[in-house]
């Protein structure tokens, strides 16, 4: 009888503290790191909801975008006066990530470009920060 209780206390004992030290992890695998709050951020915005492309540039803008990096640097430097920010900084980060392996001194201006023009409270400042590193 006593050998059943003093099971019963430790094994009651090692039920409790395993509760405790689940809860105790749960509290940590809550928390986000900043990069992790950037990439849901980025993650969280559609571009095609971004304002500053004028509909009639939607089309050509698809197909500027099939033909990869070149493409889409042609058709920014074409219609780059009708379009406005926050989607111009948008396509231009877009840009950038495609030119980056063809063409990275290129790629390299036009994110210096951005980053100088961006305000930090535009909606593709997240992203802006996000591949800070890939081009600085």
């Amino acid at each position: 009888m006593m050998k059943f209780l003093i099971s019963l206390v430790i094994g009651t004992g090692l039920a409790v503290g395993a509760w405790n030290l689940w809860k105790y992890w749960g509290s940590f695998s809550g928390e986000k790191t900043p990069a992790q709050q950037q990439a849901e951020a980025v993650a969280a915005i559609d571009p095609s909801t971004l304002p500053g492309l004028p509909e009639k540039l939607a089309g050509p803008l698809a197909i500027a975008e099939k033909r990869g990096g070149p493409g889409l640097r042609d058709w920014l430097k074409h219609y780059r006066k009708e379009l406005e920010d926050p989607r111009l900084a948008w396509l231009e980060l877009d840009c950038c990530l495609l030119l980056a392996k063809t063409s990275p001194a290129e790629a390299k201006e036009l994110y210096a470009s951005v980053k100088q023009r961006l305000a930090p409270n535009s909606p593709v400042y997240p992203r802006l920060k996000q591949l800070e590193r890939m081009f600085e």
